[in-house]
């Protein structure tokens, strides 16, 4: 009998780089969300000027995890970098959208909807930061490809 013989296509993505990446993303942001909600919850006496500076502080916090995702899944995939950013920076936008959906619903019973301005930035600013963390590993990349050999 003849062996069949499949063709072994490149899949223009790489699915370790992706998960890679989105695993940074998640564990980091999720991990430093329990250490912020721990310390937020012993400052009881903070006022809504203080919730302000914490809401911002979380929004960098999670756009810094969703940059090192992205720039981790470059690092991985080892080409086509920001294509796996991009991916990268999707899968982190859907689940964005998903636990901003969630926690409207939920504030909506409360009544309290006061960080409504920070989830919605970050919501749109996780594909952006995810391309840029992929853009600087693209651009280390080509700075250490570019040296000469020793």
């Amino acid at each position: 009998m003849f062996p069949i013989e499949r063709s072994k296509q490149e899949s223009p993505l790489n699915l370790k780089a992706i998960l890679t990446g989105s695993a940074v993303d998640i564990s980091g942001t999720f991990n430093t969300e329990i250490v912020m909600n721990l310390m937020a919850g012993s400052m009881w006496w903070m006022g809504p000027e203080h919730w302000t500076m914490f809401y911002a502080a979380n929004l960098v916090r999670g756009l810094f995890f969703t940059a090192m995702g992205g720039y981790f899944s470059a690092r991985t995939a080892g080409q086509d970098y920001m294509k796996h950013a991009l991916v990268t920076g999707s899968i982190s936008t859907g689940i964005s959208i998903v636990l901003a959906i969630a926690y409207y619903l939920n504030m909506a019973n409360s009544g309290q909807v006061d960080s409504s301005i920070f989830i919605l930035f970050g919501v749109f600013a996780n594909l952006p930061a995810a391309l840029l963390g992929g853009l600087f590993y693209a651009s280390t990349a080509k700075t250490q490809n570019a040296l000469p050999p020793n």
